[in-house]
């Protein structure tokens, strides 16, 4: 009996061990793999007539890279409508 016991508790920490390392490995994989992500404007509005600022044929102009700067600051008791 103490041996079936004691094959049955040594799968158990195996099992646990497995885990435990599959769990470290995802965390160290995802900490390392960071991809740098792109954003855009989203779904292009419906405007009218005479608003657009597409051409109407094509122009040699395009942007290459655009720097987005988020500056956040604390919240006042201004802010809270205070």
């Amino acid at each position: 009996m103490k041996e079936y016991l004691r094959q049955k508790t040594g799968w158990k920490v195996i099992g646990l061990a497995l885990a435990f390392g599959l769990g470290l490995a995802c965390i160290l994989i995802s900490v390392v793999c960071v991809i740098p992500s792109r954003a855009d404007v989203g779904v292009h509005p419906i405007l009218p007539d005479g608003s657009s600022l597409k051409p109407d044929e094509p122009t040699l102009v395009e942007m290459q890279a655009e720097k987005v700067t988020i500056t956040v600051l604390k919240a006042t008791e201004a802010d809270n409508g205070g």
